[in-house]
C-alpha cells in the first residue's frame, strides 16, 4: 500500500494526528478511570458488587448497542462534526458535583459510551481521509498507546485525587480534561482529503448489507471478543481482587493493575514496529492470542510479589501488542473507504465491547454468590483465546501478505 502521486499529503495532518491521539487519551481516562475507585463507590453508596460491576462497563455497553449505528449517522452527518459532538459527551461527569446520587452517575457513564460508541470507529475514518498507507500502522501504534497512557494515570493517580477531592470530584475532573480536548477539536480541526482514490461510499443500507455479509468483519469481532473481555475484567475487578485477597492497600492495588496499561506503551510500539518492518498483521494475533491467557492464569494465582507483577505486567503487554496491525485491517481490505473502515471498526468494536460489558457485570454477580473472584476470572481466561482462533481464519492484508480481496468489507 503506497500513497499514489496523484493524491497531495497535506501537513496539516500532523494537528489532526495530535487531536486523535488526545482523543484516545481521553477515552483511556474514561473507561477506565472509576475501576480504582470501585471501593469507596461501595463502600459510601452501599450497592453490591453486582452493582458496581454494572456501573463501570454500562460505558462498553453503550459502545455494543450504539458503535454500529453511530458509524451510520456519523457518515451522513459528517465525520468532523460527528466526532467532536462525541468527544463532548465524554466529558459528561464533570457536572456531578453539582448532581449528587446514583442516577446522575449513571446517566454521566451512559452519556460517555454514547461518545465513546461514535468517536471509536470514526477514529478509522478520520485516519483514512488524512493518513498516508504508510503512517497508517504508526498512527493506530501512538493511538493506542495514548489509550493505554489514559488508562494507566487513570488507574494509578485515582485513589490519590479521590483522597483529595474525594470520588466524585475525581470523576468530574476527568470529564473536564475531556471537555477541553473536545474544545480543541472543535477550534482546530479540518475536513480532509481521501489519502487515496476510493470508491464511492454506498447508500447507508447497502453499506450495512455489504459489512454484515463479510465473513472478515465477523472473524475479526471474534477475534476481539475474548482479549476485551479479560481487560475490562482485570481492569475492573482486579484492583479490588487484590485488596481482598492479597491485603494490597487501594494504593497499591491500583498502581499493580496500572501495569496492564503501562505494558501497553512498549507492547503498542513494539506491535507498530513490526507492523511496518514485516508487513503483516497476523503474527501478533497468534502471539498474543496464545499468551494473554497463560500470563493472565499466573498472575492471578501468584502470590504477592515479582513475579505477580511481573505476570501482570506481562498479560498487559500481550493484550494490547496486536492492536495497531490489527485496526490497520479495515482499512486494508478490498474495497475499503472511509465509510465502509469506520462501519467494519463499529462491528467488532461493538461486538467487543459487548464481551467487555458483560465481563466485569458476571464477575460481580458470581463473586456475590460464591464469595470468591475466581470462577468468574476463569471464564474469561480461558475466552481469551478467541483471538489465536480467529488468527487461523483471518485474510493476510498487510502488502506482504496475500492479496486482501477474500473478505472485503
Amino acid at each position: 500500500m503506497s500513497t499514489p502521486a496523484s493524491v497531495t499529503v497535506s501537513g496539516y495532518r500532523f494537528v489532526i494526528y495530535a487531536l486523535l491521539i488526545a482523543a484516545s487519551l481521553m477515552l483511556g481516562i474514561q473507561f477506565v478511570g472509576p475501576a480504582t475507585l470501585l471501593p469507596l463507590i461501595i463502600d459510601e453508596t452501599g450497592i453490591s458488587h453486582s452493582a458496581a460491576g454494572f456501573y463501570v462497563s454500562v460505558m462498553t455497553l453503550m459502545v455494543t448497542i450504539l458503535g454500529f449505528p453511530a458509524s451510520i449517522v456519523g457518515a451522513r452527518m459528517g465525520v468532523r462534526r460527528s466526532f467532536g459532538i462525541a468527544w463532548y459527551l465524554l466529558g459528561a461527569a464533570v457536572v456531578l458535583p453539582l448532581l449528587p446520587g446514583l442516577e446522575w452517575i449513571v446517566a454521566s457513564r451512559l452519556l460517555q459510551g454514547v461518545g465513546a460508541a461514535a468517536l471509536i470507529p470514526l477514529q478509522a475514518a478520520v485516519l483514512m481521509a488524512w493518513a498516508p498507507s504508510r503512517e497508517v500502522p504508526i498512527l493506530f501504534a501512538l493511538t493506542e498507546m495514548a489509550f493505554t497512557v489514559g488508562s494507566g494515570l487513570a488507574l494509578l493517580l485515582g485513589p490519590t485525587f479521590a483522597a483529595a477531592i474525594g470520588w466524585q470530584g475525581t470523576l468530574a475532573l476527568e470529564g473536564g480534561m475531556a471537555l477541553a480536548g473536545a474544545v480543541c477539536w472543535s477550534l482546530l480541526a479540518r475536513d480532509g482529503a481521501a489519502r487515496r482514490p476510493t470508491p464511492r461510499a454506498a447508500p447507508s443500507l447497502d453499506l450495512v448489507r455489504v459489512t454484515l455479509r463479510s465473513s472478515t468483519t465477523w472473524l475479526l469481532a471474534f477475534a476481539v471478543a475474548g482479549p476485551w473481555a479479560l481487560y475490562n475484567a482485570l481492569t475492573s475487578w482486579l484492583p479490588t481482587f487484590l485488596t481482598e485477597t492479597r491485603d494490597f492497600s487501594e494504593g497499591g492495588a491500583a498502581f499493580a493493575v496500572s501495569l496492564i496499561a503501562f505494558a501497553g506503551l512498549p507492547a503498542t510500539f513494539v506491535g507498530g514496529l513490526v507492523a511496518v518492518r514485516t508487513g503483516r498483521r497476523r503474527p501478533l494475533l497468534f502471539v498474543s492470542g496464545l499468551g494473554t491467557g497463560l500470563t493472565a492464569a499466573v498472575a492471578l494465582l501468584a502470590p504477592s510479589g515479582l513475579l505477580l507483577y511481573a505476570t501482570i505486567a506481562v498479560t498487559g503487554f500481550f493484550l494490547l501488542v496486536y492492536l495497531p496491525g490489527f485496526f490497520s485491517i479495515p482499512l486494508e481490505l478490498s474495497g475499503a473507504s472511509p465509510e465502509r473502515a469506520a462501519t467494519v471498526s463499529s462491528v467488532f468494536t461493538s461486538v467487543g465491547n459487548g464481551t467487555g460489558f458483560l465481563s466485569p457485570v458476571v464477575i460481580g454477580v458470581l463473586r456475590d454468590a460464591a464469595g470468591s473472584f475466581m470462577p468468574g476470572f476463569t471464564i474469561f481466561v480461558l475466552g481469551a483465546a478467541t483471538l489465536f482462533v480467529a488468527a487461523l481464519l483471518i485474510p493476510e492484508t498487510g502488502p506482504r501478505g496475500r492479496p486482501a480481496a477474500t473478505g472485503g468489507a
